[in-house]
């Protein structure tokens, strides 16, 4: 019963732009309109066709920041298009050209390897910041599939440097979104689009990370309609009690002053700030002053003065996320949640008036099975293994306890956690035994083949 087979794609014709099988490569993609000749490679960043950790095709650079280069790429294993990450901090690290024992592909002469400027204390910064990368990555793994926040896929040193590879998240912005939709949103409307967002913050500050680079350029739109928050390359570990030597990286308008010294007090409470700029500028159209200048006397014009639609409490609770002193913020997103005084919203009343089912599809997409989540948990097993379980599955390659599904009907989310050491595959990505995924109603898993899967939905009484 096993039809995990992949159609494996000849790397020399995919489109180095989109990862797009072309028929006839030295053409340029008539998808995107990227041609490798035509290529101008950007300062340092590597070329296209090179491979990392021996399964990851590198295409071209789709953004470059204060920490790193981001590229486009391919697992070359599962055939499926990733973001690959590389921690590359901007006036620290170079790629020499002209490097010996380099590679040729159309372009100068370049090392992959990565060095510093400097000997001494930039190479002592740079080594702590590559630690601090990979522990970070290692960290948001956890939250593999969770809703709200894009997925890291794997992590790994290389070329005296590190990467980070995610999923790749087709779609628009947040900014974009909004210029398309006249420059601003409904505040409602907005708060509820953003609820995965802020939950999931919710649950990341809960291990020690915060973000750092909230905006509405970072939180994407994706065709099925979930926002997710993208670009942790600046997120770093906290610590409640001691401020922490944090590099000073700030986007004017939604950092807070914290952000502003390298022994400033970062917390959830950072995040927290630019959040809640972020909603200003999505409902205003006009970004808040910078905290410079704020601290200089230029004042924050309360929301409800700018948009009369937005409500008292949810004014008031944003006015505090964005105060200047961290002390006087919300201290926990679940607290600025509370103060807004829409906690409940009506997707939730719809969650909690409504029975949430996993239903079993076959190949035609027809309902074979269908259990209630009556006590909120459901286990599937092997039939016959005499392990009780909720569902039994007539196949030997299933486990006799293979994984157990969960609904929270607080926040409409089911999990799934793999049991197994055949592993469960969440929407054609592999959980390993042990690792619990986050899904929302519409997602789908199966286990040994794609012939019958199980899907999650809320059916509303």
């Amino acid at each position: 019963m096993n039809n995990m087979a992949k159609k494996f794609i000849d790397p020399n014709k995919l489109c180095m732009g989109c990862m797009t099988e072309l028929a006839d490569p030295s053409k340029p993609c008539p998808h995107c309109g990227f041609w490798l000749p035509k290529y101008q490679k950007p300062a340092n960043s590597l070329p296209p066709m090179e491979i990392l950790n021996g399964k990851y095709l590198v295409g071209k650079v789709i953004g470059v920041g204060g920490f790193g280069i981001t590229y486009i790429g391919w697992n070359l294993f599962l055939c499926t298009k990733v973001c690959i990450k590389e921690y590359f901090p901007k006036g620290v690290a170079f790629r020499p050209e002209n490097h010996t024992g380099s590679h040729s592909y159309g372009y100068t002469q370049y090392s992959v390897d990565v060095y510093t400027e400097h000997k001494d204390k930039s190479m002592t910064a740079y080594m702590g910041g590559l630690k601090t990368y990979i522990k970070e990555a290692e960290n948001l793994a956890k939250f593999y599939t969770m809703p709200g926040i894009v997925s890291v896929r794997d992590f790994f040193y290389g070329n005296r440097t590190a990467y980070i590879v995610m999923e790749y998240l087709q779609g628009i912005t947040l900014k974009q979104y909004a210029r398309n939709s006249g420059g601003k949103l409904k505040p409602e409307l907005l708060f509820s689009v953003l609820r995965d967002v802020f939950s999931a913050m919710n649950t990341v500050h809960k291990s020690g990370i915060i973000h750092r680079d909230i905006s509405p350029d970072n939180i994407m739109i994706t065709p099925n309609g979930q926002f997710k928050l993208i670009d942790f390359g600046a997120t770093r570990t906290y610590a409640l009690s001691n401020p922490l030597s944090m590099s000073i990286f700030v986007k004017p308008g939604f950092a807070p002053i914290e952000q502003y010294s390298r022994t400033g007090h970062q917390g959830p409470w950072t995040d927290i700030y630019a959040l809640c700029a972020t909603y200003y500028y999505m409902v205003t159209g006009e970004k808040p002053p910078s905290a410079p200048d704020r601290q200089n006397g230029i004042r924050l014009t309360p929301l409800a003065y700018k948009n009369s639609n937005v409500s008292a409490s949810l004014s008031r609770a944003v006015e505090r996320g964005m105060r200047k002193n961290y002390r006087e913020r919300q201290q926990t997103v679940s607290r600025f949640l509370e103060e807004t005084g829409i906690n409940n919203t009506n997707t939730e009343t719809v969650t909690q008036n409504g029975q949430a089912f996993l239903c079993l599809q076959n190949q035609q997409n027809a309902v074979v099975g269908k259990w209630p989540f009556s006590g909120m948990q459901l286990t599937i097993g092997r039939k016959d293994s005499g392990v009780p379980c909720d569902i039994y599955l007539n196949d030997s390659q299933i486990s006799s306890r293979h994984c157990m599904v969960t609904y929270n009907p607080a926040n409409r989310q089911f999990s799934v956690t793999n049991y197994s050491g055949n592993h469960t595959y969440v929407r054609d990505r592999i959980l390993e035994k042990g690792q619990t995924a986050y899904l929302k109603p519409g997602d789908w898993f199966y286990m040994q083949t794609k012939l019958e899967r199980f899907i999650f939905f809320v059916e509303v009484q």
